[in-house]
């Protein structure tokens, strides 16, 4: 991709890597929210109900970090 008669600029190589970080930064960002939205909609699916029962200690939900599932991802 980089042609030794487009030397020293490599117009067509540089062109060509531009526009393949840019795809993979835009599908980068599109995954990652999608991912997170997705793990948020799982938390939501909890009911109050099931969180009484359960009655988590103050540490508990402390140790339990992201996978709280009071935790949400905010973008």
């Amino acid at each position: 991709m980089f042609f030794d008669s487009e030397a020293p600029t490599y117009e067509t190589g540089f062109t060509i890597i531009f526009v393949l970080v840019l795809v993979g930064g835009v599908l980068a960002t599109v995954c990652n929210w999608y991912l997170l939205r997705a793990a948020n909609l799982k938390k939501d699916r909890i009911t109050a109900e099931e969180l009484d029962r359960r009655a988590y200690t103050q540490d508990e939900l402390s140790k339990m970090g992201e996978y709280s599932p009071y935790f949400r991802y905010i973008l």
